[in-house]
């Protein structure tokens, strides 16, 4: 029995697609984040913590930064172990073969803004979120408005969700 060439081609691609199942499966979540939080300080300057669930088996994920400027980063997986990253821009790419969770956190003075003795608080995240603002703050503007606003040791704690967020608060 010969095959023609179009007929060799749909058996070498069914054998590649039984051989490589994840080929299949192009929708494959590549992580999930599973919690974020943004800690404002008195200075504006604000600290991210994320924890992700990542998919083992992928070499590396690309997350989105809050912020193109950012220091004192760490990046180690669920058994503490540093992970190597490369960061473009705002995204950054963490090697994570073998790896079922990232802990990433870092900091970044350039989500903040002040103007005589009004903050401003200014980003867009891709991911839902939980940010505290300092402690006694006062907020004078919110858009749009929050999943929910709390109050948790002197800090009033607002719940994001993915978009554009202004918030602006003064200090006692």
């Amino acid at each position: 029995m010969r095959l023609d060439g179009r007929a060799a081609l749909v058996v070498l691609l069914s054998i590649a697609l039984l051989l490589n199942p994840s080929i299949a499966v192009a929708n494959e979540a590549e992580f999930q984040v599973e919690f974020m939080v943004l800690n404002v300080y008195r200075d504006g300057l604000v600290h991210v913590t994320q924890t992700v669930a990542v998919n083992e088996t992928l070499p590396s994920v690309t997350l989105s930064l809050l912020a193109s400027s950012v220091e004192n980063i760490i990046v180690v997986d669920e058994n503490q172990t540093v992970l190597d990253y490369e960061i473009d821009g705002v995204n950054m790419t963490v090697y994570s073969l073998g790896t079922k969770s990232i802990q990433l956190e870092y900091d970044t003075a350039s989500l903040t803004t002040k103007d005589a003795d009004l903050w401003t608080l200014l980003l867009d995240t891709p991911y839902n979120l939980t940010v505290f603002l300092p402690e006694e703050s006062i907020v004078w503007y919110l858009s749009p408005i929050p999943t929910s606003i709390d109050t948790e040791d002197s800090r009033i704690k607002l719940s994001l969700f993915t978009g554009h967020w202004e918030i602006s608060y003064e200090l006692p």
